[in-house]
């Protein structure tokens, strides 16, 4: 396909470049034009950023079977994070130790209760990321927030460690002192740009200040990410006014039905802070827009597996139409699943999106735990520690003695690391080496399903509270009677079984994606249907109107042919969204209908 005049001009434009692009007008493919234009000057370097390594991994893969391997020595591709971290390491003798959020959040919390114990958890952790995000330190300097602050990065600097918020920062700072190299380009591509965050932001121009010559491709009404502290259209047009780039609008989309782009256009106007698109369509085929009132959220999950599994089946399975329920929140799709996994015959479907219980919370624990005794470094056990608010001269003394595989054995097989310890630390120590010793002679006797029992006991004590015993006796469950073998293939089990989750169900073409609205940013589909389109779900009630209406528009914008919104009487009135758009039921269906 021919690029139209537009595309066109974004991929030859010459010095910084912003790219505004509305929904499916081929972003990523103008990106991909734009650097083989560039590359096919032999003098110049690219440097393509995505928000995921898939993105990366895409936009790398088409640039070398488009021009070849031997261009694979000009292109760097990666996260801001992935690249950052290249540009850490390579002043680094050792690699930088990075913890995972999981991890993350026990320190953070240690640093709570020794900070600011009688302020709301949840609200330090708001203000530690802002600070973070927007590179702008807390209002109070001596306030509950700088001081969880000061002491969080205490406790990273102790483990000689960073979090992925970190990362950049130090990227960035580095750059300015010297002490950290600027990536190796002569241009760099950033996609998705209504996404990043002021410390981000400050990547991007500091490559700018040195000589870089920048094109960043996002569409502000598609910024759906404030409460992670993205800028969006003021990224946007911050970036345009501080290297005076040339701006495009990418405003035909090659996705949307007329009449679907229609009703978004209507929606989207009614936010102040955009920059302004007459988006028109170049598909043909005409779009169906529907709207439902369901008595509950039960009858409404039903009817939408019903109808959606009602579509024409294809003899071609690659072009059966594609179908995904979209909601504001998981709560909703709980709904849907347990309405489908309940359902006769069951109705396929596959989940996108959300994190694998094993990377948090107490599963995370017991997982971490486990691998200390199995290939791992001590981390799980030092945070374990954390959790169980033990004394930080001690951990400080087990996570030095503890950096190396099968750290647990070397704990407790070894007495060297032990030289100086308090009355108190031996104390301490005694206690959690009685557990962790029973657990390694479990393992020592062959028997795994003992000393996952004990870990999960640790990381239940570790936490705390009744939810964290059921959730550690789930965890349990899943890996020690639901799993067979020694540890070691349990935990490969563990790693199959979450990369192959929904498999099945995707090979079905047929099948259901459930996603939040967040997680279907940059997909399409022939069929949309969005179920709790009420008042306080979407818009949410503790959300920005416009960051809804944008999320909203985002959903809508998914579908290709056919869209269908919906909600539930019993869970309140409608969403104002619908008056913004005019959509008045189709019919009220009855319950089973």
């Amino acid at each position: 396909m021919r690029l139209n005049p537009d595309q066109h001009r974004g991929v030859v434009a010459a010095g910084h470049c912003l790219i505004s692009a509305c929904p499916g007008s081929g972003k990523t493919r103008v990106l991909i034009k734009r650097a083989e234009h560039l590359l096919a000057n032999i003098n110049n370097r690219i440097a393509a950023v995505t928000f995921t390594k898939e993105a990366a991994g895409e936009i790398s893969s088409r640039l070398i079977q488009a021009l070849g391997t031997e261009c694979s020595k000009r292109i760097t591709t990666g996260t801001f994070h992935s690249i950052a971290m290249q540009q850490l390491n390579s002043t680094r003798s050792t690699p930088v130790n990075i913890l995972n959020e999981n991890q993350s959040r026990i320190l953070l919390r240690r640093a709570w209760r020794e900070e600011a114990p009688f302020d709301k958890f949840i609200e330090i952790i708001k203000g530690v990321e802002q600070a973070k995000a927007t590179r702008i330190p807390p209002t109070d300097p001596k306030g509950p927030v700088a001081r969880v602050l000061y002491r969080y990065q205490q406790l990273l600097a102790e483990r000689d460690a960073l979090d992925f918020n970190d990362l950049v920062t130090e990227a960035v700072d580095g750059m300015m002192s010297g002490t950290v190299p600027f990536v190796r380009c002569t241009h760099l591509l950033v996609d998705e740009f209504q996404d990043v965050d002021q410390t981000q932001l400050s990547w991007v121009i500091a490559h700018v200040n040195a000589g870089v010559k920048v094109t960043v491709v996002g569409d502000d009404d598609q910024s759906v990410y404030k409460f992670r502290h993205s800028l969006g259209f003021e990224g946007m047009t911050a970036f345009a006014e501080e290297t005076d780039a040339e701006q495009i609008t990418l405003a035909t989309t090659y996705r949307c039905a007329a009449q679907i782009i229609t009703l978004a256009n209507q929606l989207i106007i009614n936010n102040s802070a955009r920059i302004s698109k007459r988006i028109q369509t170049a598909e043909t085929r005409t779009g169906i827009i529907e709207r439902y009132d369901f008595s509950n959220e039960a009858d409404e999950a039903e009817a939408a597996g019903r109808i959606l599994m009602s579509r024409p089946i294809a003899d071609d399975p690659a072009k059966q139409e594609t179908a995904v329920i979209l909601a504001r929140t998981n709560s909703v799709l709980n709904t849907v699943q347990t309405i489908f996994d309940a359902s006769s015959p069951v109705i396929p479907y596959y989940r996108i999106g959300g994190e694998s219980i094993w990377s948090k919370g107490v599963p995370g624990m017991i997982r971490d735990l486990l691998g200390a005794f199995h290939g791992k470094d001590g981390t799980g056990i030092v945070m374990m520690m954390h959790a169980m608010h033990c004394s930080r001269d001690l951990v400080h003394r087990v996570d030095e003695a503890s950096r190396k595989p099968n750290a647990a054995r070397e704990l407790l097989e070894t007495e060297a690391w032990k030289k100086g310890m308090s009355a108190d630390e031996k104390a301490e120590w005694n206690a959690i080496s009685h557990s962790l010793g029973e657990v390694n002679s479990a393992l020592n006797a062959g028997n795994a399903m003992l000393a996952i029992e004990r870990v999960a006991s640790l990381a239940a004590q570790a936490d705390g509270t009744r939810k964290g015993e059921s959730i550690a006796a789930a965890a349990c469950n899943i890996l020690g009677e639901k799993m067979e073998g020694p540890l070691a293939e349990r935990l490969r089990k563990l790693d199959r079984r979450e990369r192959d989750t929904n498999k099945r169900d995707r090979q079905d073409p047929r099948a259901i994606g459930l996603m939040t609205l967040h997680g279907s940013k940059g997909l399409e589909f022939d069929r949309v249907w969005i179920m709790g389109v009420n008042h306080g779900v979407l818009p949410h009630k503790d959300s920005d109107p416009e960051e809804e209406r944008r999320l909203c528009y985002v959903g809508m914008t998914r579908a290709k042919t056919h869209l269908t919104m919906s909600r539930s009487i019993e869970d309140g009135k409608e969403s104002d969204f619908f008056k913004e758009i005019g959509l008045t039921p189709t019919y009220l269906p009855k319950a089973g209908m």
